[in-house]
C-alpha cells in the first residue's frame, strides 16, 4: 500500500512535464560575420507523429531584425528512410554558398550572455509552462580582464492576445513585444502587428538564450504551439544592437 502511495505521488509530480512538450526542436549556432552584421543558425529535429526529419537554416540581417536570405528549409520523407543527419548535411551544403557570401564564420560564435534551456526550472519566469506572464531577464556588458561592468540591460518579453483561438486548446493565440532597456533608455526590438501564418498558433513565448558579438544582439525565444500529441516547441530569433 505504501509503495502504491509513493508511486502516485511521483506520478503526480511528473504529470505536468509528461503532458507538456511532445516535440522540441534543437538549435545549432553557425556563427556571426566578422563585423557582427550577419548571424546564422540551424533549427532541426524530427516531427512528432510523422517522424519526418527537418533542418531549417536562417541567416539574419542582425541590425535590421530581418532575414538576409529566405530561410533554407529541408524536410525528409515521412517513411523515415532518410536519417536526420543526412537531411542536416544536405541543407548545410545548400546553404554553404550563402554562408560564404555573408561571411559567416563558426569561430565568431559571440558571447553567450544567458541561457535558460527548457529543463531550467530555477526561476518562476522560466519554468516549463505555457503561461502568458511577462518575462524579464537581465545581463551586463563586462570587461573580463578588469571585471568592470559597463552597462546593465534588461530584456522584457510581453504577450499580446489575438482574436484567433488555437485548435485543441481554445485559448487565444499570442503575439509578442520584445524590448531592450537600460536604466535611462528603452527601445523595442520587435512588436508584432499580426501573427504570421508561418509561426503557427503560438500560446506562449519564453526567452531561451541571448548571444552578442561586437555590440550586436540575438535573442532566441521558445514558442509553444499546441498539437494533437502535446506541444511543439520551436525557436524564433529577434536581433538588434546594444546601441541606443
Amino acid at each position: 500500500m505504501k509503495k502504491q502511495r509513493w508511486f502516485f505521488r511521483i506520478l503526480f509530480l511528473l504529470l505536468p512535464f509528461l503532458l507538456q512538450a511532445s516535440e522540441t526542436s534543437y538549435l545549432q549556432p553557425l556563427g556571426f560575420s566578422s563585423d557582427g552584421c550577419f548571424y546564422a543558425f540551424e533549427e532541426y529535429g524530427v516531427f512528432a507523429g510523422s517522424g519526418a526529419p527537418y533542418s531549417y537554416i536562417f541567416i539574419l540581417d542582425v541590425e535590421n531584425n530581418d532575414y538576409a536570405v529566405k530561410p533554407l528549409r529541408l524536410q525528409g520523407s515521412e517513411d523515415q528512410t532518410e536519417p536526420l543527419e543526412k537531411i542536416r548535411a544536405a541543407n548545410l551544403s545548400t546553404a554553404s554558398s550563402h554562408l560564404e557570401k555573408y561571411g559567416i564564420d563558426a569561430a565568431n560564435s559571440g558571447e553567450l550572455l544567458l541561457y535558460h534551456p527548457i529543463t531550467d526550472l530555477t526561476r518562476n519566469d522560466t519554468r516549463q509552462d505555457i503561461s502568458v506572464a511577462d518575462r524579464r531577464v537581465k545581463f551586463v556588458e563586462r570587461d573580463f580582464s578588469t571585471h568592470d561592468v559597463f552597462t546593465k540591460y534588461e530584456v522584457i518579453l510581453k504577450h499580446m492576445s489575438t482574436d484567433k483561438r488555437c485548435p485543441l486548446s481554445n485559448k487565444p493565440a499570442q503575439m509578442f513585444q520584445l524590448s531592450l532597456t537600460t536604466a535611462e533608455k528603452e527601445k523595442i526590438l520587435q512588436k508584432d502587428s499580426r501573427l504570421p501564418a508561418s509561426r503557427g498558433c503560438v500560446l506562449s513565448y519564453r526567452i531561451e538564450r541571448i548571444v552578442s558579438y561586437k555590440q550586436k544582439l540575438v535573442v532566441f525565444l521558445h514558442t509553444w504551439i499546441p498539437g494533437f500529441e502535446g506541444f511543439s516547441i520551436r525557436y524564433l530569433a529577434v536581433s538588434g544592437t546594444l546601441k541606443f
